[in-house]
């Protein structure tokens, strides 16, 4: 059958389907079709940004296949972003968890395509040179891809001579260190690992959920922990108790003239300590993640942590194994290497390791070790990325493509073509429920 025969005999078994498709012969009709669409968005109670492109033949479908996270046989047309003017009025300065500053423009608000938008991201010094942006300036925004706001161009005709050049800062908004412009590299960089809000945004990206998913660990809470002076790098979260939180805290933030943080009381300090002792088992690979290396994105975490057993592994693996290394390259290896010869994440790490977290993969210990799990559709007790996390604290792993590696495929409510693969393929495929109780059992 074809993609379209299936929609046609979806609608009369009364499923709801768009009757807004149409068939199209040729690209032609393809243009067509989408210029069309593009003139009518408007005209919606809802938004639009864009039509999706399918193969017709599910013969083809099936040979084209998948990537990792989309259909080799479908693609996405995105309409033209709605935009609007405004006028910039000053640029604040944000520091990053590797240094990173970057400039940000705060607006008089205005609406685009229904979401107000009063900050923009200006990258960094190069791209507010290219385009010439001064404070004061009136401006074009959109929202690339309907999502994250953007400086199309200044609107230079609107000059009235009172606009200012944007200087970029030569020491750290945080710490005062000076500022580092590296070779190759369009961003400016504090290099003082002991700043602050480094410090901060770091100790949020170890406890985010798909690194150590630490409950209660947020930003309020990490702000604290860094001000009062209790957590001077990631390490320090594990030795952590109800009397530093309930007592000693309080003490150093009335002592430094700041308030007292009312929401870490006894029953959140509780949870948050519960969590902190909970995330001692994490994977090898959300570790890896979580310790925050340049460049090492949790997928690329994934890959490392498939190549070595522990992070000692990982550490004295040579420059020259990392770069051949599939899905790495000589920016990452050298970002991981540079990260390791740093003694101050050495001692992160050997602290780390004192306090009980795991640095090293499961010896098969895991009830679920061995099985890979795909998921399809949506849950109704839990996310997916929980959904992935349970099955890896079990010792199994999860995938996002279905093939006949997989062990179970487990079916939420409006699985996608997953589950048809999963069937031609002959794999187990479980409910929701099903994978509950096999959880649940462990």
């Amino acid at each position: 059958r074809s993609h379209w025969e299936v929609l046609n005999i979806l609608h009369q078994c009364g499923f709801k389907v768009t009757r807004e498709a149409r068939l199209c012969h040729g690209i032609e009709e393809v243009i067509t079709f989408c210029q069309d669409w593009e003139g009518k968005r408007e005209g919606f109670d809802y938004e639009i940004d864009g039509v999706v492109i399918k193969l017709n033949s599910i013969a083809y479908q099936q040979k084209l296949g998948e990537t990792a996270h989309h259909p080799r046989w479908a693609i996405a047309f995105k309409f033209k972003p709605k935009q609007a003017t405004t006028v910039l009025k000053r640029v604040v300065f944000q520091v990053g968890r590797v240094g990173s500053i970057t400039p940000v423009a705060e607006l008089e608000p205005v609406e685009v395509g229904g979401v107000t938008i009063s900050r923009v991201s200006l990258f960094n010094e190069d791209f507010i040179r290219e385009k010439d942006i001064r404070a004061g300036d009136t401006i074009l925004v959109e929202r690339a891809g309907e999502v994250i706001p953007y400086v199309v161009k200044v609107i230079k005709e609107a000059r009235k001579g009172t606009e200012k050049p944007i200087i970029f800062p030569k020491t750290c908004p945080s710490c005062g260190s000076a500022l580092v412009r590296l070779p190759d590299e369009a961003a400016w960089r504090c290099l003082n690992i002991r700043c602050p809000v480094q410090l901060m945004e770091r100790l949020k990206h170890f406890a985010s959920r798909r690194a150590m998913d630490i409950e209660g660990l947020g930003d309020r809470t990490a702000r604290v922990l860094v001000v009062s002076g209790l957590v001077k790098d990631v390490g320090d979260i594990y030795f952590l108790n109800e009397e530093k939180l309930l007592k000693e805290l309080p003490k150093r933030m009335e002592a430094l003239g700041r308030p007292i943080p009312t929401f870490l009381g006894e029953l959140n300090v509780k949870k948050l300590l519960k969590g902190i002792s909970q995330s001692k088992i994490r994977p090898l690979h959300r570790v890896i993640y979580a310790i925050g290396i340049r460049y090492v994105g949790y997928t690329t975490a994934t890959i490392l942590a498939e190549m070595v057993n522990s992070i000692d592994d990982l550490i004295n693996m040579p420059l020259e194994d990392l770069e051949l290394a599939p899905g790495i390259g000589p920016k990452i290896a050298h970002s991981i290497k540079e990260f390791f010869n740093l003694p101050e994440n050495i001692k992160v790490i050997e602290k780390l390791k004192k306090a009980g977290v795991r640095m090293a993969k499961l010896e098969m210990a895991g009830p679920l070790a061995g099985k890979v799990f795909v998921f399809t559709g949506a849950l109704s007790t839990m996310s997916r990325d929980e959904a992935k996390s349970k099955v890896e604290a079990l010792g199994g792993k999860s995938g996002d493509t279905v093939s006949k590696k997989i062990n179970y495929v487990v079916v939420g409510k409006n699985p996608g073509s997953k589950l048809e693969k999963a069937k031609r393929l002959g794999l187990k495929i479980i409910t929701e429920q099903e994978f509950l109780e096999m959880i649940k059992e462990r």
